[in-house]
């Protein structure tokens, strides 16, 4: 457990870290830690496309509001996250990097908005291990998912970690220690140290993909991440894009779907492979 706890300490750049079941309680974990950080704050900023789909479940189980902020395809519209924020009423604001697995984030302009006056909560499920999408410098706290189909495949497992003590401090009262095996914690430490080059190598093949489908619609081309989304106009253009991933054996997930995009699209699930 300790090799694990440190291993996210590194990744992450946060002094405080901890286990948990799975990634959903680590984003219940957080946002509880949010809510008793707020002084009676009563919203959660969310994505409006490209988060998880619990971003939307779990504001009202704690009773708070869900306020969901513009993206483009995902990317967080930094004015309108602006215009939350003014309103006053934002216990914290959770998004993933990158959005919907295949669009690094603008990190830093995203802290320099929220901090000091809420609680910045970074999904890094797609990022763990990557230091320029999961940087801890920018984010209160982090979240993620071991589980199947993750850079860290463990199919078990989630963490959060923890800028300051006090959040910590404050995580603490609500935490519930989740039971692992011995040898279940050697698989997630295993599936840990061997992130970082999952990572890269899923990164290189999706700019591989980019390049091979150049002459169609690829949403945020020049943004880096593990899945490729490709938008279509017509049936035509769906199934050439579909052709393509059954040739190159990628697993290929249809949107419209909250948890990728909100458009007629093909996203290529290299993150599967």
């Amino acid at each position: 457990m300790d090799n694990i706890l440190q291993r996210i300490r590194d990744y992450t750049g946060h002094e405080y870290a901890l286990l948990t079941k799975r990634a959903n309680a680590s984003i219940l974990l957080a946002m509880r830690t949010a809510k008793d950080m707020s002084e009676e704050k009563k919203s959660m900023i969310i994505p409006d496309q490209g988060g998880w789909l619990t971003f939307r479940q779990t504001p009202k189980k704690i009773g708070l509001l869900s306020d969901e902020v513009k993206t483009d395809y995902g990317l967080i519209d930094l004015e309108d996250l602006r215009r939350y924020l003014g309103l006053g009423n934002a216990a914290g604001f959770i998004y993933t990097n990158p959005a919907g697995y295949y669009a690094a984030q603008p990190m830093q302009e995203i802290y320099s908005l929220c901090k000091g006056i809420c609680t910045v909560i970074l999904d890094a499920s797609g990022s763990i291990g990557n230091k320029e999408q999961c940087d801890g410098d920018y984010a209160d706290l982090i979240v993620g998912s071991f589980g199947k189909w993750k850079p860290v495949n463990a199919g078990k497992g989630g963490f959060i970690s923890f800028k300051n003590k006090k959040l910590f401090e404050v995580a603490m009262t609500h935490y519930v220690n989740p039971e692992f095996s011995e040898k279940e914690i050697q698989e997630i430490d295993n599936k840990l140290e061997e992130g970082p080059k999952r990572i890269q190598n899923m990164t290189n093949l999706a700019r591989k993909v980019k390049n091979d489908l150049k002459d169609l619609t690829i949403l945020h081309p020049d943004l880096d991440g593990l899945n490729v989304i490709v938008a279509f106009k017509n049936e035509e253009e769906k199934q050439k894009i579909i052709a393509y991933c059954e040739k190159e054996s990628f697993e290929y997930t249809d949107c419209p779907k909250y948890i990728r995009v909100n458009e007629n699209a093909i996203s290529i699930e290299i993150k599967r492979k």
